[in-house]
C-alpha cells in the first residue's frame, strides 16, 4: 500500500512538473506572439519629452522606431517649424534621411559623400540649406564643375557612434559612397541612463551596445523581453557614485573608429573622422569644466583613431576658437558656423583624394 502511494505522489510530481513546462512553453510562444503583433515599440525617444505634449508630438513626428538602429527619422517627412526653435525646415527623403532623394547604384562618374553622425550633422539649429553636409556639397561641386557630385545627410538627432556606424553597416554601405565623414561622440559622451533617448528604469545604466543585445539577442526569452519592453523588468546596472557609464564607453568608441575607418579603406572609400567641439571650447581660457573634461578625452580619441588607422581627420575645436557666436547652443551652430564645418571637411576631403589619386598613379 505504501509502495502504491508512494508511486501516486511520484506521478502526480510528473504531471505537475510537465503542467508547469507545458505552462512556461505557452508562455514563451504567447510572449513571442505578442512581441511580433506589437513590433518595434514607440521611438525611444528622451522620457523629459514625455512631460511635454507639443514636443512628444514632435518626437513622434519625427521619429520612426527600428529594430537595427533603436530609432531613425521619419520618410518623406517635412516639418516648417516645430516646438524645438532647433528643428525647423526639415524635409526628409524616401529613406528617411534629410536631404533629396539620391539613386542606388551610384550613377556613373559620381562624387558621392555620405555624412553619418548625431544632430550636427543633421543640422539642428540651420535651415536645410544651411546644414553642413548640404553646404559641403555646393563647396565640392565648385571644386569639381562639370561632375556631379552628392553629399548624403544621414545625420539623426540622438545617434552615437554605435547607431551611426550601425547604420553604415546595414544600409549605409550600399549607397556606394566614395567618401564617408563621421562626426560623433557628443551622445558618445552622455551618460548611459534612461534620459539618453532610451526607455527602461531611470535608474538603470546601459551602454548602447548593451542595450542592443539586451532587446534583439535572440538568447534571450521572449518574456523577459516583452517584461522589459512593459517596464516590469529592468535592464542594466545600477550607478552608483561617481563610476558612470557612458552610452559609448571610450574604449569602444575609439575601437568603434579604428573598425570604421578600417572598413572604408578595404572598400576603396576615404573616411574622414570629426572631432565636434563644444561652445565653451571657444575659450580655451575658460575654467574647464567636468563636461568639457570627459568631452575633450572623446576628441582625442578621435584623432587617436584616425591616426592609427591612416583616415582624414578634421579637428573644429581651432577652427571655432574665439568665436561662441556661431553655436546656437552648447552643441549646435548656425549658418555660419555650419558653413566652416563645410570648408573645414572639403579641404580634408581635397586632400585625401589628392593622396588618393597619387597613390593611384604611382601604383599605375
Amino acid at each position: 500500500m505504501a509502495e502504491t502511494s508512494s508511486t501516486s505522489a511520484f506521478q502526480r510530481s510528473g504531471l505537475l512538473l510537465v503542467a508547469l513546462l507545458l505552462c512556461g512553453v505557452m508562455l514563451e510562444g504567447g510572449a513571442r506572439l505578442a512581441l511580433w503583433v506589437m513590433g518595434p515599440g514607440k521611438a525611444p525617444i528622451q522620457l523629459g519629452w514625455e512631460t511635454d505634449p507639443e514636443r512628444s508630438t514632435l518626437r513622434d513626428l519625427l521619429y520612426r522606431p527600428d529594430p537595427d538602429l533603436f530609432f531613425r527619422l521619419q520618410p518623406d517627412l517635412t516639418i516648417g517649424r516645430s516646438s524645438n526653435p532647433r528643428i525647423f525646415d526639415v524635409h526628409t527623403n524616401d529613406r528617411g534621411l534629410r536631404g533629396e532623394t539620391f539613386a542606388v547604384p551610384k550613377p556613373a562618374g559620381a562624387l558621392r559623400v555620405l555624412a553619418i553622425g548625431d544632430s550636427c550633422t543633421f543640422g539642428s539649429g540651420a535651415g536645410q540649406a544651411d546644414t553642413y553636409p548640404s553646404q559641403l556639397e555646393n563647396r565640392l561641386r565648385k571644386a569639381h564643375p562639370g561632375r556631379s557630385v552628392e553629399v548624403v545627410n544621414a545625420g539623426v538627432p540622438g545617434f552615437s557612434s554605435y547607431q551611426a556606424i550601425r547604420f553604415l553597416d546595414v544600409e549605409g554601405w550600399s549607397f556606394e559612397p566614395d567618401v564617408v565623414v563621421i562626426a560623433t561622440g557628443i551622445n558618445d559622451a552622455h551618460p548611459a541612463n534612461a534620459g539618453s533617448k532610451r526607455r527602461f528604469g531611470a535608474d538603470r545604466w546601459l551602454s548602447d551596445r548593451e542595450y542592443a543585445a539586451a532587446l534583439n539577442r535572440s538568447s534571450v526569452l521572449a518574456i523577459s523581453r516583452l517584461l522589459r519592453r512593459a517596464g516590469l523588468l529592468p535592464m542594466g546596472s545600477t550607478a552608483s557614485g561617481s563610476d558612470v557609464k557612458r552610452r559609448v564607453p571610450l574604449d569602444e568608441y575609439e575601437a568603434a573608429l579604428r573598425r570604421f575607418a578600417r572598413d572604408a579603406l578595404s572598400r576603396g572609400v576615404i573616411p574622414v573622422i570629426v572631432a565636434w567641439p563644444l561652445q565653451s571650447q571657444t575659450t580655451p581660457a575658460a575654467e574647464t569644466t567636468e563636461v568639457v573634461r570627459v568631452y575633450a578625452r572623446y576628441q582625442a580619441a578621435a584623432e587617436s583613431a584616425a591616426r592609427a588607422e591612416g583616415a582624414a581627420f578634421v579637428s573644429l575645436v581651432t577652427t571655432v576658437e574665439g568665436r561662441p557666436e556661431l553655436f546656437v547652443d552648447p552643441v549646435h551652430m548656425n549658418a555660419k558656423g555650419y558653413g566652416l564645418v563645410a570648408e573645414a571637411v572639403a579641404e580634408a576631403v581635397a586632400a585625401a583624394v589628392a593622396t588618393t589619386q597619387a597613390i593611384e598613379k604611382l601604383d599605375g
